[in-house]
């Protein structure tokens, strides 16, 4: 059986500091999301590990926890992917990301909110577009 594509986000950028782990383990979470059917993406930095969680019908579940270490890293990535300035400013900077899986195109909003750990990222996906033209 062959392996499923993985979801591409656009802008593909990123700075030198991010690893491909980094990078795979953001992408991974954003392709199980959209496969899953998740409507929200819950990625939060608490003072002793990163959560992910996501919304599923509604229910807030969570999906996986990593090493706390990582944790800037993963919300810096998504800053990056979305569009958002990497240096910190008053208030909570919003992006958006464009998907695509199977030439299927999905829109997500992003949300960064300062957090007393490190910061929260919440993903909304807004909806499923036709499949791209190749």
């Amino acid at each position: 059986m062959p392996a499923a594509p993985a979801l591409t986000p656009r802008p593909a950028a990123e700075p030198h500091d991010l690893g491909a782990p980094i990078i795979a383990f953001v992408d991974q979470v954003l392709a199980d999301a959209v496969r899953t059917g998740a409507s929200d993406v819950h990625v939060e930095v608490l003072h002793d590990c990163l959560r992910v969680q996501y919304t599923i019908d509604g229910l807030r579940r969570e999906i996986t926890t990593a090493p706390l270490h990582l944790g800037d890293r993963v919300v810096r990535r998504l800053k990056v992917i979305s569009g958002v300035d990497l240096v910190p400013r008053a208030g909570a900077p919003d992006g958006r990301l464009h998907l695509t899986d199977n030439g299927v195109v999905t829109e997500a909003r992003v949300r960064f909110t300062p957090g007393t750990h490190g910061g929260t990222a919440d993903v909304t996906f807004l909806q499923t577009g036709a499949p791209v033209p190749v």
